[in-house]
């Protein structure tokens, strides 16, 4: 799993899982237990969370890491104190350590 594996495209994919994959399977099935006990759902479920969570902390990184740019840019206007480049910067530091232990920590069930 590398940092590019969180994209708009494989998002979608997941998101599609909740949308139509799971509610098909839960009309299909008689109860929710013979959903959550087929090899599809104990693979299929674990993996389309990871792949979400991995997509949004991939984007709050991005997101900090334009905020902050943008940031030091007005700072070289003086239109920004170094504090407010300090907080810009403390808030993007924060969302990349989350998206880098999320990366260390997580990966996809076989």
């Amino acid at each position: 799993m590398t940092e590019d594996s969180f994209n708009a495209k494989d998002f979608a994919e997941a998101f599609r899982y909740f949308e139509e994959d799971l509610p098909r399977e839960l009309r299909e099935k008689p109860t929710t237990d013979a959903v959550r006990s087929t090899e599809s759902f104990m693979i299929g479920y674990p993996n389309v969370i990871t792949a979400i969570r991995g997509y949004v902390l991939r984007q709050d990184a991005l997101l900090r890491l334009a905020e902050r740019d943008l940031v030091i840019e007005r700072s070289r206007r003086q239109r920004v104190s170094k504090t407010e480049v300090a907080a810009a910067n403390a808030r993007f530091q924060e969302a990349k350590q989350r998206f880098c232990d999320f990366m260390k920590h997580t990966s996809y069930s076989d």
